[in-house]
C-alpha cells in the first residue's frame, strides 16, 4: 500500500492554519478530525496517509498518538501537556512507550510544544550562554507574554528553562510572590494582552549589567510552517521519536 497525504487531528487554531499550508503547497489532505472525535480515529484513512498532525485536546492526545504509531503512519505532535508530570517536566515512561510503539510498526514521531525553526535556534543559544553566563555568576530569569486566551504557563518558557537548568539546576517559581524568591529558584513571569503570539525573554543579571535575549512571534502561521516542514523532515529518518533539537542538528550536517 502507498501511504500519501496527510491527517490533521484537532481542528483549532492550528489545525486550521496547517490545513491552508497543506493546501498552499497542493498537499493532499486525507482527512481532519475535530479534538471532540479525535479518539476514534478512522483507521482506513490513517493506513493510508503518509503523517498525521497531532494538535488535539490534552486528553485525547496520547490515546491519539497510540492508534497512529499502531497503525504505522508518522506522528507530528503538537499538543504538549499529557505528556508532561505535575511539575512540568517530561514523562521520560510514557515518551519511552511512544517511541517503542514507533520502532514497532516502522513509523516515527515528532514532538515539540514550538514548530518554529526561530525559536528552537534561540533555545539552542540560551543553552549555550546560560553555561559561560551561569560560571560568571549572573542571575537569570524568564519573561513570556501572549494573547489573552493563553491559559497556562507556555510550554516553550518551560523548554527554556529547563535548557538554563542545564547549567543552573534551580527550581522553577511560576508564581513569584511580593516577598521575593529564593535562591535557588528560577521565575517564569507571564503576561497576557491583545493578540500577542508570543514573547519570550530569557535575562542574565549582575550587579552591573545585563543581557536580554528575545524571540518574538510575528505570525503564527510559523508555527504551522514548522510543523509541516517538520513532517518532512521526519520521512527521512529511521523509525523513532524525535524533537525539534534532533532536527536542527541536520542543518548543520
Amino acid at each position: 500500500m502507498i501511504r500519501n497525504g496527510f491527517v490533521i487531528v484537532g481542528y483549532g487554531k492550528m489545525g486550521r492554519r496547517i490545513e491552508d499550508i497543506l493546501k498552499e503547497r497542493k498537499e493532499k489532505i486525507k482527512g481532519i478530525v475535530s479534538s471532540r472525535k479525535s479518539s476514534v480515529l478512522d483507521k482506513t484513512i490513517l493506513k493510508r496517509s503518509k503523517t498525521a498532525f497531532i494538535f488535539t485536546s490534552v486528553e485525547n492526545a496520547y490515546e491519539s498518538t497510540k492508534m497512529v504509531l499502531g497503525f504505522g503512519t508518522n506522528a507530528v505532535i503538537g499538543t504538549t501537556e499529557f505528556y508532561l508530570n505535575p511539575d512540568r517536566t517530561e514523562n521520560e515512561e510514557m515518551l519511552s512507550k511512544l517511541r517503542e510503539l514507533a520502532i514497532k510498526n516502522n513509523c516515527r514521531a515528532i514532538y515539540s510544544p514550538n514548530y518554529s525553526i526561530g525559536f528552537n535556534l534561540f533555545l539552542e543559544n540560551i543553552r549555550e550562554l546560560a553555561k559561560k553566563m551561569h560560571l560568571s555568576g549572573y542571575d537569570v530569569c524568564i519573561e513570556e507574554t501572549h494573547h489573552r486566551n493563553k491559559e497556562g504557563i507556555s510550554g516553550s518558557a518551560m523548554s527554556l528553562a529547563s535548557a538554563v537548568n542545564e547549567s543552573y539546576s534551580r527550581r522553577v517559581n511560576t508564581n513569584p510572590s511580593n516577598g521575593g524568591i529564593a535562591a535557588d529558584e528560577i521565575t517564569i513571569s507571564s503576561s497576557r494582552i491583545g493578540n500577542i503570539a508570543g514573547i519570550h525573554k530569557v535575562i542574565f543579571a549582575s550587579p552591573v549589567d545585563r543581557i536580554e535575549q528575545i524571540h518574538t512571534v510575528t505570525d503564527p502561521r510559523v508555527f504551522a510552517i514548522g510543523a509541516v516542514d517538520s513532517a518532512y523532515w521526519l520521512t527521512g529518518m529511521p523509525p523513532g521519536l524525535y524533537t525539534m533539537q534532533d532536527r536542527l542538528r541536520g542543518l548543520s550536517q
